[in-house]
């Protein structure tokens, strides 16, 4: 017997082994070369010149990314940043074979299945192949949770000290202690426990573990410690007191909120759309037999391991359905790209819940169980295509392409967008390019604030006033210029389109400035996930006004058709693009130019939800173009979205006098001057109502 154990040990290790070299080769074949969208600029700055991020601060990131770069000193640190992601990829898998083998029972191929199965999840893959703080969240996971279920007193002060030290990386660690707290009742030693002799078991262990819990929390002393030092990413300065607490409790974004802005009411309608739009993603992360297969699970271990099951569970329920009803996001894409990163605790419980069913299914089928392998071997081959990001420069060239624009010496504004802000953070304090900038972002937060200390406190009205001062300031002193979609963000003053930035006081840049970019991933995107998405789309819009600027009319419209296709589903651009297609086509209009107009407007119809000023527009064109029926079916297209867009009402007003139809003249005057009583088409209604009337006495 003993020899079998020693076999069936030194199987599992090398099976253990294969598995985790061949996911470090699939995982290198995959990570990006460089900085991403998202917050990975940010945490890349973070960690390579340890600083402080946004809050929670995530002072255990920091320190333990700057632990692997500074061990592995090749590439770029963008790269190595993003290399140590998939190295803590590689833990969590081994920490999913080490339990399912050595704390559940399962076979070496048992362990495969689970480990393989949480590889190919989407999210944890991309997480992988970034530099983001969830592969870090996810590897502390399993191993606080491998030392719950290890059971004895020292695993489980371990375990608390380790939970601690997490909290300083993320905080949906918290949401795993009442799974923790179960796990403790199902780690006897082996001889059977009455209740008592279990609480009173756990009961001694609570003293110990809170003390050794606070004690790894105490990470966060890094951060006044390091503020102090005026790091280049200086989030909340959380030098006092009342500095560290508001960033550690996350006050800024509202402690238990996802997002600054609104939320849908907390009903049980809302609960019951959230929990769908969880069991949707969650599918998509197990793929459908993963997510069958864990259900199973938990249903099997129940029947043997009862406290063990429950601890699974809970963890399961408070990362996932608790969390996403906690967070209480909006439904629309920008949410769901922001949740998927939060899918992977509850993917992970998923996964350890389906090595019950691997059990059961080859106690069954014996050695033919293996032929499962091939299905979540097919969802990790899969998830690889989706997520081929060794070729993904799109943000760095991005911020390379803004450098390129910018002359020596100037001052550079960005109004908005988080992949300019970190991106430009990572050119500029890891890179240790264009030092001879002077760069600040709009909202006093990332960089430096060129707007005094007191910005913050300031209401709405006084930053807007502070800003306008001091931007004025910089432009009598240097070449000022902005990163932003609003042409007319500093009052009377001209924005000359200069590339994809502006240039204050130039009312005419050099827009020409987009032909000399590179992009060497643009077309197509490196990955459909939101954020990559909502950056794409940007190149190609700018690029557009650039053309339509350099009176391209035809190129600028093919480059907003692209737009269109590549963020069909980004909120940002819909908005903007729809402006953008109604201003240009507005202008071409107004010009005679009836055929790039038409281009404009072609565009802006084969958007989701066009605009009742896009149908009134195109009436207007149809009347120009001598077409006045399909001008009265554009007209009351408008009138369809917005019954009260008086353009669109005396428009078809006089596209029905032209006809002497006096019996619709009538009421569209009558319902425009009810609308707006100074509209100058009133004079007409008196004689609309004469004809009217003429024509009713005459019959």
């Amino acid at each position: 017997m003993g020899e079998d154990l020693t076999r069936r040990s030194r199987w599992e290790r090398t099976v253990g082994a294969v598995l985790l070299a061949g996911l470090w080769a699939c995982f290198l074949r995959h990570a990006a070369p460089s900085v991403t969208v998202g917050d990975s600029g940010e945490f890349i700055t973070a960690a390579a010149t340890l600083s402080l991020p946004h809050s929670p601060g995530y002072p255990l990131f920091a320190l333990i990314g700057k632990l692997f770069s500074s061990l592995f000193p090749w590439a770029n640190a963008g790269y190595r940043l993003n290399i140590s992601s998939a190295a803590l990829n590689l833990v969590s898998v081994g920490l999913v074979f080490f339990i399912a083998t050595r704390r559940g029972g399962l076979s070496w191929r048992g362990g495969a299945f689970c480990g393989l199965l949480l590889a190919g999840s989407p999210a944890f893959f991309l997480n992988g192949l970034v530099t983001e703080v969830f592969a870090l969240n996810t590897a502390l996971a399993l191993a606080v949770a491998a030392l719950f279920l290890a059971g004895g007193p020292r695993a489980a002060v371990v375990g608390a000290f380790l939970f601690g030290l997490g909290l300083g990386n993320h905080h949906t660690l918290l949401l795993t202690a009442p799974a923790l707290f179960l796990f403790c009742f199902s780690s006897s030693s082996g001889s059977p426990e009455r209740g008592e002799e279990r609480l009173r078991r756990v009961g001694r262990l609570l003293l110990p573990m809170g003390l050794f819990a606070l004690l790894g929390f105490s990470v966060y002393a890094f951060l006044p410690l390091r503020s102090r030092a005026q790091p280049p990413l200086d989030w909340g300065n959380p030098e006092t007191l009342n500095g560290l607490l508001r960033t550690v409790s996350r006050k800024d974004y509202g402690s238990f909120s996802l997002a600054l802005g609104e939320t849908p009411p907390r009903t049980l309608a809302t609960a019951a759309k959230q929990m769908r739009r969880f069991g949707k993603v969650s599918v998509r992360q197990l793929s459908p037999w993963g997510a069958v297969a864990a259900v199973l699970g938990f249903f099997l271990l129940w029947r043997s391991v009862r406290w063990t099951a429950l601890g699974l569970f809970a963890a399961w329920f408070f990362t996932g359905p608790f969390f996403m009803w906690l967070g209480n996001l909006p439904f629309d894409a920008q949410s769901d790209g922001i949740m998927d990163r939060f899918y992977i605790l509850p993917t992970v419980f998923g996964v350890l819940a389906a090595g019950g069913f691997w059990k059961f299914a080859e106690a069954r089928l014996k050695r033919w169980a293996w032929p499962l392998l091939a299905f979540p071997l097919f969802q990790l081959w899969s998830v690889g295509r989706e997520f081929p990001l060794r070729g993904d420069f799109l943000v760095q060239d991005y911020s390379q392409n803004i450098l390129r624009t910018l002359p020596p010496g100037a001052v550079f504004f960005m109004d908005g967008g988080d992949d300019t802000f970190y991106s430009m953070a990572y050119q500029r304090f890891v890179r240790r390019q264009r030092d001879d900038l002077a760069v600040f972002d709009r909202g006093g937060l990332i960089f430096s604030s060129a707007y005094g200390p007191d910005f913050r406190s300031l209401p709405r009205e006084a930053k807007d006033r502070r800003r306008q001062d001091v931007e004025r300031n910089w432009l009598t002193r240097r070449p000022l210029y902005y990163s932003t979609m609003n042409d007319r963000l500093l009052p009377g003053v001209p924005l000359g389109l200069t590339g994809f930035l502006y240039r204050a006081g130039a009312s005419d840049g050099n827009a020409g400035l987009c032909d000399l970019y590179a992009f060497r991933s643009l077309y197509p995107p490196p990955s459909q996930d939101y954020r990559t998405l909502a950056l794409a789309p940007y190149f190609p819009f700018m690029a557009s006004r650039a053309s339509f600027q350099e009176r391209q009319y035809a190129r600028a419209a093919t480059l907003m058709e692209r737009t269109r296709r590549m963020g069909g589903r980004v909120p940002w651009l819909q908005e903007n693009l729809m402006g953008q297609c109604l201003e240009f086509g507005y202008d071409r209009l107004q010009a005679g130019d009836f055929e790039a107009a038409g281009l404009f407007y072609d565009v802006a119809l084969r958007m989701k939800q066009p605009k009742s000023e896009l149908y009134s527009n195109l009436g207007v064109l149809w009347e120009r173009r001598g077409n006045p029926a399909e001008a009265v079916r554009s007209y009351e297209n408008a009138l369809r979205l917005s019954p009260d867009n008086v353009d669109a009402l005396y428009n078809l007003a006089v596209v029905f006098w032209r006809r002497s139809d006096w019996a619709r003249v009538v009421p569209l005057l009558e319902r425009v001057i009810a609308l707006n009583p100074q509209h100058p088409g009133g004079r007409y209604l008196a004689a609309a109502r004469e004809r009217r009337a003429g024509r009713h006495d005459g019959r």
